[in-house]
This record gives structure tokens, sequence and C-alpha cells, in this order.
């Protein structure tokens, strides 16, 4: 399976993280798992193009099918934005 890389800055805050994401330092605070659009978000992908990257197998971070939901693994996410180790 190829891999993606993304560049991309998060922003410091995003509109659909809620109060959680106003700065960096409150990144560590997101729940264990987010939504795709809001990891598209903070990669800087289209929700759209995102989620064809999620069922093609091909998102840059680790990404969970709960039910008939994706969720993308927030510690996989901020290890690729490199804010965290």
């Amino acid at each position: 399976m190829p891999v993606l890389h993304v560049q991309a800055t998060p922003p410091l805050s995003c509109a659909r993280c809620s109060s959680a994401t106003d700065s960096r330092r409150d990144l560590p605070r997101l729940p264990p798992t987010i939504t795709v659009p809001m990891a598209c978000e903070m990669l800087g992908i289209g929700r759209r193009n995102g989620y064809r990257l999620v069922r093609e197998g091909r998102f840059p971070v680790k990404v969970i099918k709960l039910g008939g939901t994706y969720r993308v693994v927030t510690a996989d996410l901020l290890r690729e934005l490199g804010i965290v180790e």
C-alpha cells in the first residue's frame, strides 16, 4: 500500500474541534479518536478527499471503523503533525 505523506501545519484553532484546540498545547487534550472531517481540517485535506483516502486505505494516519462510522486515532494524528512524539 502506498504511503501518503502530508506536509501541513496544524491550525491553531479548528472550527469543528471546539475549544479543545485553541492552542497547540491544548491539542493533546483531544479525545482518543476524532472524526474524519476534524482530522482532515487539521491535515489540510478536503473532507471529500479525506473520505476517499479512508476508503482506499491511504489516509495518512490510523483510522478505525466503529459500526458505520470512521474515527481517526488522535495520537497517530498528533505524531504525524509533529506535535507529540
